[in-house]
């Protein structure tokens, strides 16, 4: 029998692959997603691999890595990069999200209105609150 699973991103997948293993496919696709994004913004400032991850405090390998999807920044080193690569606040967003990270000034406002929460819910499920 042909089952179906409904990815994170909203896909339908049917055939005999696991929820898990959709999941860690999803995943890997974010990542390639969030790497070619820094690379392409890198690229297009003109500035190196090297002094980039130098900027952020990084080694060289730790950003290749990034860039090719096989590694996924933390939220700081995120911050840093998109700061280094002058993103403007979408793409860090953007950024943010590829990676799974919910922005720290995003979890603090949700975190002092709890009772926002069932309006923001509905805000993302396209409803009015």
């Amino acid at each position: 029998s042909v089952t179906a699973y409904t990815d994170s991103t909203g896909r339908v997948w049917r055939g005999c692959a696991s929820a898990a293993d959709v999941e860690a496919y999803v995943a890997q696709e974010r990542r390639e997603q969030l790497g070619a994004a820094i690379r392409a913004r890198r690229e297009a400032l003109g500035v190196s691999l090297r002094a980039t991850a130098r900027a952020v405090k990084r080694s060289p390998g730790w950003l290749s890595r990034v860039e090719l999807g096989h590694e996924t920044p933390g939220e700081d080193a995120l911050e840093r990069l998109a700061l280094r690569l002058e993103c403007e606040p979408e793409e860090q967003s953007r950024w943010m999200a590829l990676a799974g990270i919910i922005p720290r000034s995003l979890r603090e406002a949700l975190c002092e209105h709890p009772e926002r929460w069932g309006d923001v819910r509905a805000v993302l499920a396209g409803r009015r609150p």
